[in-house]
Parts: structure tokens; C-alpha cells; sequence
């Protein structure tokens, strides 16, 4: 339902806040350019920001990356070559 907040809440420096979105939408792998694997997302649920996580073997941890915060209400994501080169690109959709 449009404007509607789920009732979840977000919790930072000891202080909730209530209905705040959260989580990840529409996860999908993605093969890089250098042949690594990573996962692109929509984040938070249903948000406005597009985000790749690859792996940072340095800290053996996965590093997030923000591609883009300009999308509104994030309902959909795919990843294809399209261009036919060595990487995938990303195609984000939201509302308009």
C-alpha cells in the first residue's frame, strides 16, 4: 500500500526508531569485470538506494558499495551483460 510503513524498527546508538525501513530487496548476484562474484541489492526494502557488495578479502569481510540513492521505492533489479563486454551491467526500477 503506497505510504504505508511497516512497523519494524531500526535501532542506532541505543535509540530505536520505530517504522524505519530495513533489509535488502531484490538481491541478485552479479559477475564483475575481473571475474569476482558479488551481490547487487535495493536497499532498504523497497528503497531509494542501489548498492553492489563484493568481497574485500583484505578483512574477510564483504564491503558495501553505493551506486546510486536516487531511486524511489526500489521494486525491481536485474543484471545482464548488455552490452556485450566482460561485465554485467545493472538495471534498477522504481516508482516514477
Amino acid at each position: 500500500m503506497p505510504g504505508k510503513r511497516s512497523n519494524c524498527s531500526r535501532r542506532h546508538a541505543g535509540v530505536e526508531y520505530p517504522g524505519t525501513p530495513r533489509g535488502s530487496s531484490e538481491v541478485v548476484p552479479i559477475r564483475l569485470a575481473n571475474g569476482q562474484s558479488a551481490l547487487t541489492a535495493l536497499e532498504p526494502w523497497h528503497g531509494n538506494q542501489v548498492v553492489v557488495y563484493s568481497p574485500d578479502s583484505r578483512a574477510g569481510m564483504w564491503r558495501r558499495n553505493l551506486l546510486d540513492d536516487s531511486l524511489k521505492e526500489g521494486h525491481a533489479l536485474v543484471v545482464a551483460n548488455l552490452d556485450s563486454d566482460s561485465d554485467e551491467e545493472i538495471v534498477a526500477a522504481g516508482e516514477p
